[in-house]
């Protein structure tokens, strides 16, 4: 009976450590495809930057932000393209959000295009 009791407890013990495994495998795989595509992302929206496609970029850089929208620089490459492509709101938006977190120290033309953005509203 203890023999059993000891199997049943090491077979159990096999089976969570295979599935931490499985897992653990699982996520890191995932973060390489992600991390992939995000590169691929930035490239396509550095391409239609380059070509003066701002709707484009606009719409790359908004599925930046929907894959991490913890990183400034996404944040304003988002902000810039929804600019230029006339998305006032959007822009207006994530400018807000890179001056609170950031207050003008490592972007600090942010203000500018947040004061040009609240005057053409005429704010």
């Amino acid at each position: 009976m203890t023999a059993r009791v000891v199997q049943v407890y090491s077979d159990s013990k096999l089976l969570h450590k295979s599935k931490f495994f499985l897992l653990t495998a699982f996520l890191f795989f995932t973060s390489l495809l992600s991390a992939q595509s995000l590169k691929n992302l930035l490239k396509q929206g550095e391409e239609a930057m380059q070509q003066k496609d701002y709707f484009s970029a606009a719409q790359v850089y908004n599925q930046i932000i929907l894959i991490d929208s913890s990183a400034m620089d996404y944040q304003y490459k988002y902000a810039q393209a929804s600019r230029l492509n006339y998305d006032i709101a959007i822009a207006e938006h994530w400018y807000r959000k890179i001056y609170s977190k950031d207050n003008g120290k490592v972007f600090p033309e942010v203000s500018f295009w947040l004061g040009e953005i609240l005057k053409s509203k005429g704010a």
